[in-house]
């Protein structure tokens, strides 16, 4: 009796822990079964010819269009801008540094922050300064936020008169020319 008992009890342990590691498998590819989204098909952006997925980062030499599958970026030459997710519902985008411009719903992360924007949207973040700007291209009015001391400053902003001002110009080109 004492042999069926101990043989039941490694089966019973046996079960739990191959019950265990089925969770964290399924976990670990996202099933819906063990509490995930499921699979979410990720789609490309693409800079002209370039095709780039989720996780790469885009540094370009040149100001550059970036499309997306809900929206576009445009992106200041040097600018450094890693793809998040690229889905059908949403387009999430991480500028580590430089200038960008959102053409559409998107989320932005710096650092540890996210903003979303909508519309025509301009964030400009460098690292070494600790702080980072938002701009509503739409109405002129800025809001720069540093980033350390969580700290927020409104002010207006005319893109032509900006050190940027051929970045600016160039993006509404380009939109001109899409539209």
């Amino acid at each position: 009796m004492k042999n069926n008992h101990s043989n039941f009890n490694t089966i019973l342990v046996s079960i739990i822990f191959l019950f265990g590691i089925m969770l964290l498998v399924g976990l670990r590819f996202d099933a819906i079964w063990a509490g995930g989204e499921g699979f979410v098909k990720q789609r490309t952006a693409s800079i002209g010819s370039d095709n780039f997925v989720r996780g790469e980062t885009i540094i370009p030499t040149t100001h550059s269009l970036l499309k997306l599958p809900m929206g576009l970026i445009c992106i200041e030459a040097g600018s450094e801008l890693t793809l998040l997710s690229l889905t059908a519902e949403e387009n999430i985008v991480n500028l580590r540094s430089g200038r960008i411009s959102t053409m559409d719903t998107f989320r932005v992360q710096i650092r540890d922050n996210e903003y979303a924007s909508s519309g025509y949207t301009s964030y400009v973040h460098y690292s070494w300064l600790g702080e980072m700007e938002k701009i509503d291209l739409m109405n002129g009015s800025s809001e720069r936020i540093d980033l350390l001391e969580e700290t927020t400053n409104m002010s207006s902003f005319v893109a032509k008169d900006s050190a940027a001002a051929d970045y600016y110009t160039y993006c509404e080109t380009v939109l001109n020319e899409l539209n």
